[in-house]
């Protein structure tokens, strides 16, 4: 009926990888450098996205999933039980959902020292937003996935230290 999808993270970085389509479906956090997952999904298309883990921003079944849907299906009933949404109530949704993405950008990241503002801008990217983003996956058959590239980073005290270079980025390969 489905497929079986591997994932392996063959960088060095922990990273939190999901499938999505229009929220995360499937997703593994805190991934380990050399771990590999397997998923039973439906043969469908998905976007397999990865972020840098900083200790807070992983995925959530709740925040990812059931809250974007709640606030969908709740504005398209308001608006088609005649538009009784009132514009303050609409930008109080804005609200929630623009200071929850404030907290990504803080945790157990450390850049290596000296880093340009460039650099730093990329790495607070990959953990607010994502490392790696590929759209229109088909899962219509056994696949494997390797994540590769990036920068280089290892564990020092609980922290994740990144030590950012032009050019380090983030690759998916299929097999």
């Amino acid at each position: 009926m489905g497929s079986t999808v591997s994932i392996c993270n063959n960088s060095t970085c922990i990273l939190n990888m999901a499938m999505k389509q229009i929220t995360p479906l499937y997703y593994e956090n805190e991934m380990q450098p050399g771990q590999c997952i397997e998923r039973e999904v439906g043969k469908v298309w998905f976007t397999l996205e990865a972020k840098l883990w900083n200790g807070e921003n992983g995925y959530d079944t709740f925040q990812d999933i059931v809250f974007p849907i709640t606030i969908i299906t709740l504005t398209a009933l308001t608006l088609l039980a005649g538009g009784i949404a009132s514009a303050s109530f609409l930008a109080s949704l804005a609200g929630i959902s623009s200071t929850a993405g404030k907290l990504f950008l803080i945790g157990k990241v450390i850049i290596a020292a000296g880093a340009s503002t460039t650099a730093k801008q990329i790495v607070q990217d990959w953990v607010s937003r994502s490392a790696l983003s590929v759209h229109g996956l088909y899962m219509g058959y056994d696949r494997t996935f390797l994540i590769t590239g990036g920068p280089t980073c290892y564990l020092a005290d609980g922290f994740q230290v990144v030590k950012y270079q032009p050019g380090d980025e983030f690759q998916l390969e299929y097999l």
